[in-house]
């Protein structure tokens, strides 16, 4: 079972991929690694629907880049992605200020509520 990119997660991505001048970033960069982590120590997925590779740094670069390749100025072949990477890049597009503030809210809120297990 795969346990496909949610809203706030692809959000997450974008806020990225926005900040990094709409390009994708390779998995060897800090970004990508601590929202790896961040994504991985998330209780979004249920463990059961979580595959061996889930939300690796790789996972995420693909993601971004499926993100980045979505961009009205990308004019090459774009990755494969899903419908709802470009909704939200589009959003982003709109209102960079507001999605960023977002996307601070959910790693706020992901981060508080991993604070609160490790607490207990």
């Amino acid at each position: 079972m795969v346990a496909n990119w949610t809203r706030e997660e692809i959000i997450l991505a974008c806020d990225l991929v926005s900040r990094n001048n709409w390009q994708g970033l390779r998995a060897n960069t800090t970004q990508v690694q601590e929202l790896s982590r961040l994504l991985q120590a998330a209780k979004i997925h249920p463990p059961e629907t979580r595959h061996r590779g889930f939300r690796s740094p790789s996972s995420v670069q693909r993601k971004t880049y499926d993100i980045a390749t979505q961009h009205p100025k990308y004019h090459r072949k774009p990755t494969r992605g899903n419908q709802l990477d470009a909704i939200i890049l589009f959003e982003f597009l709109d209102d960079t200020a507001r999605m960023q503030e977002e996307a601070s809210s959910i790693r706020k809120r992901i981060e508080n509520s991993i604070h609160e297990i490790d607490q207990k």
